[in-house]
């Protein structure tokens, strides 16, 4: 049995330098993909503590709101996880007939050493 090799003498290959530059290049996309799922990732975080906070202080915000009564409004701080919620009320506002009294509700938490709030106010009037 004879076996017959064709030979093609324009047969080429990648050379090393080229298989080297390409793999340089697909590694450097490849570095700027991994830096856009790392900044994802801390901005889905940031995204997540924001609402969080928001939630916390609405929460807050509508039960000192809904106090029966006006004079029960009050002031103080609490502790939820990473998250401290103060609020605080004004006295009436003299300028709009003592009808109305300013809540404010902050939301704090740390991330990386940083600080960050949220702040809501609303207004109540007197029943």
């Amino acid at each position: 049995m004879k076996f017959t090799v064709f030979k093609r003498n324009d047969d080429r290959g990648f050379t090393l330098l080229e298989v080297m530059i390409s793999l340089s290049i697909l590694a450097v996309g490849i570095l700027g993909v991994v830096g856009m799922f790392t900044t994802s990732i801390g901005g889905n975080a940031q995204g997540k503590h924001m609402t969080e906070a928001t939630d916390h202080a609405q929460s807050k915000l509508d039960y000192q709101a809904n106090a029966e009564i006006f004079a029960n409004l009050t002031s103080g701080s609490e502790t939820n996880g990473i998250y401290t919620i103060t609020w605080q009320k004004t006295e009436p506002i003299p300028a709009l007939g003592n009808k109305l009294k300013k809540i404010k509700v902050t939301t704090s938490w740390q991330t990386k050493g940083v600080t960050h709030k949220v702040e809501l106010e609303t207004l109540r009037a007197k029943n």
